[in-house]
């Protein structure tokens, strides 16, 4: 297995810091790839699946300003997807990755923030060697985000 950052640069969205970020953007485009961790998973009791973005980020983290842009791509309907990581020890606030799906990843779907804390909708899982060829490039998303 290669290591998560060599994944994003695989995906063609390095990471600006191998330790604190928690995402990236292609460079060209408007795809944002984001690491989240398996554990987060929440179902909505209309069955959607969404994952918490924020919740691992303590206010005084050093990766929370680069989440909080990758938050703000989203919102103006970038195209994203999903690394699923297994933490270590799920017991800590400074996690460290286990484990993660480097073949495939899962597509965003909508926002929704609620009481502060953002979670982005899990669709259909997607072959990586699939998002990092050209095939999204130059494609909108149609995301919709919801306040609660």
């Amino acid at each position: 297995m290669t290591s998560i950052s060599e994944h994003f640069e695989f995906l063609k969205a390095p990471l600006n810091n191998i330790r604190w970020s928690w995402g990236a953007v292609q460079p060209d485009d408007k795809i944002v790839v984001l690491r989240v961790w398996q554990d987060k998973e929440r179902k909505f009791e209309n069955g959607r699946r969404v994952i918490d973005l924020r919740q691992e980020y303590q206010r005084d983290s050093q990766g929370l300003p680069e989440r909080e842009m990758h938050l703000q791509r989203l919102k103006e309907k970038a195209i994203c997807f999903l690394v699923t990581c297994e933490a270590a020890d799920l017991t800590t606030v400074d996690r460290n990755i286990k484990d993660y799906d480097e073949d495939s990843l899962f597509r965003g779907g909508d926002l929704y923030e609620i009481d502060g804390d953002w979670f982005i909708e899990r669709f259909e899982r997607i072959s990586s060697r699939l998002v990092r060829s050209t095939s999204y490039r130059g494609q909108a998303s149609n995301r919709q985000v919801t306040h609660k």
